[in-house]
C-alpha cells in the first residue's frame, strides 16, 4: 500500500510540476548590464537606393518601375502583398541577372551603412537586397549620448541588426547585422556589454532620431490606414531583438523611458530537477537552433521561422547564422505572407512548445511622451 501511494504521489507530482522562481526588483544596480535597445525606423525602402538600384542595372528588363514593386518587398516582414507573383519574379530575375556587376553596384550596397569595404564577386542575394534599401542606421540616428558624453550619428553605440521588423538599429547587443562579408545577421566575438553605475539621469542613454520621411518610397510610410510609427524593443544584451517589452514611439515627438529591471532565478532546490518538471530551460540546458543558446523569445521567433521552413521551403532572413542558399528569397514573399495568414492552422502548443527561462532579467519600461508639433502653441509666461 505504501508503495502505490507513493506511485501515486509521484505521478501527481510529474503531471503537474512545480516551479519556485525567486524575482529581485530591488537588488543593487552596481554593474547590471544595460538593455539592448533596438530601434526601428519606418523607412524601410528609400528612394535614394532605390534610384542608386536602378542606375546599376545593366542586364534583363532594366526598364522596369522599381519603384512600384520594391514595396512588395515589405512582405518579408509584414502582411504586404497583391498576389502578383510575376512582379517579384521579374525583380528576382533582375537581381540573378545583374549577381556580378560592377564595384560601383557593391559599393552602393556599403554606402547606406558609411563603409568603403565591398566585394565585387558577392552573389546578390535578398540577404544583400533587404540590407541596402532601407535607411542606414548613420542616417536615422543623428546623435547620442551616453552616460552625457555625446556620439555624432551614435557611431560606437549602433549597430544595424535584421529583425522581424526590418532593418533596424541596436545597442548593448550580441547580435549584430554583418553588411561587410556574408550579409547576415551573427554574434559578436568577446562581446562586453555595458554596465550601469549609479543609474537614474546619470546613467540614461539619449538618441535624437529622424526618418527622413521625404526620403521614403511611396506606399511604404502608410499601411493600415495609420502611420508608421518606430518600434523601440527591450532585452537582454545575449538575446535576439523580441516584442515582449517594447514601445511605439510616434513621429514628432519626445519619449521618456524609464527601465525597472526584474531579475528571476531559480532556488537551489528546484535546479537540480529535470528540465520537465521545472519546466523551464537554463540558458546553456538546450541548444537552439541558429541561436546556440536558450532564450523563450528565441524559441517562439523560431516556432514562425520553422514554420516558413515547412510550407515555403526557406528559412527567414533574420535568422542568425543563416546560410545563403538557404535564405527565401523574394519569389518566396507571397507564400511568407500566407503563412503568416493561416498561423491559426499551424500554431499549436503541443508542435510548439517554449518552455519559460530559467534565470532571466526582464526589463520593464514606463514611457512619457510629449508631443513636439505642439511646441508653437503652448502659452509661455502665464
Amino acid at each position: 500500500m505504501a508503495f502505490v501511494l507513493s506511485l501515486l504521489l509521484y505521478t501527481r507530482f510529474a503531471d503537474i510540476p512545480t516551479r519556485v522562481a525567486i524575482e529581485n526588483q530591488y537588488a543593487s544596480i552596481h554593474n547590471m548590464s544595460f538593455p539592448a535597445i533596438t530601434i526601428c525606423s519606418p523607412n524601410q525602402i528609400t528612394i535614394s537606393s532605390a534610384k542608386h538600384f536602378q542606375k546599376t542595372l545593366v542586364e534583363g528588363n532594366i526598364t522596369v518601375d522599381l519603384k512600384s514593386v520594391l514595396p512588395r518587398l515589405l512582405g518579408f516582414y509584414e502582411l504586404f502583398g497583391d498576389k502578383r507573383p510575376e512582379e517579384l519574379a521579374n525583380l528576382q530575375s533582375l537581381i540573378t541577372l545583374n549577381r556580378y556587376s560592377d564595384l560601383v553596384f557593391h559599393k552602393m550596397m556599403a554606402r547606406p551603412f558609411g563603409i568603403s569595404a565591398f566585394s565585387p564577386y558577392q552573389i546578390v542575394q535578398a540577404l544583400e537586397v533587404m540590407g541596402m534599401v532601407p535607411q542606414s542606421c548613420e542616417d536615422f540616428l543623428k546623435l547620442c549620448y551616453l552616460k552625457q558624453k555625446p556620439y555624432p550619428s551614435c557611431r560606437g553605440l549602433f549597430q544595424p541588426i535584421l529583425t522581424k521588423h526590418g532593418m533596424c538599429c541596436i545597442f548593448n547587443s550580441i547580435y549584430k547585422y554583418n553588411y561587410k562579408t556574408s550579409f547576415r545577421n551573427e554574434r559578436v566575438q568577446n562581446f562586453e556589454p555595458y554596465k550601469a553605475s549609479v543609474g537614474g539621469m546619470g546613467d540614461d542613454l539619449t538618441v535624437v532620431t529622424d526618418y527622413e520621411p521625404n526620403n521614403a518610397l511611396s506606399g511604404t510610410l502608410v499601411l493600415a490606414g495609420a502611420v508608421r510609427v518606430r518600434k523601440i524593443m527591450f532585452t537582454e544584451p545575449n538575446e535576439f531583438p523580441a516584442d515582449d517589452e517594447s514601445n511605439l514611439v510616434h513621429p514628432y515627438s519626445e519619449s521618456f523611458h524609464s527601465i525597472q529591471a526584474t531579475y528571476t532565478y531559480c532556488s537551489d532546490e528546484v535546479t537540480t530537477l529535470p528540465y520537465w518538471s521545472r519546466q523551464c530551460y537554463f540558458h546553456d540546458e538546450y541548444n537552439l537552433p541558429y541561436f546556440k543558446e536558450f532564450h523563450n523569445s528565441e524559441c517562439d521567433l523560431l516556432c514562425f521561422v520553422h514554420a516558413v521552413e515547412s510550407f515555403c521551403h526557406c528559412t527567414m532572413i533574420y535568422t542568425p547564422h543563416l546560410r545563403a542558399h538557404r535564405a527565401c528569397n523574394i519569389t518566396s514573399i507571397d507564400c511568407i505572407v500566407q503563412t503568416t495568414l493561416e498561423m491559426n492552422k499551424w500554431h499549436r502548443a503541443d508542435s510548439c512548445e517554449c518552455l519559460r527561462d530559467c534565470v532571466s532579467v526582464r526589463y520593464h519600461v514606463e514611457v512619457s511622451i510629449g508631443n513636439l508639433q505642439a511646441l508653437p502653441y503652448l502659452v509661455h509666461n502665464l
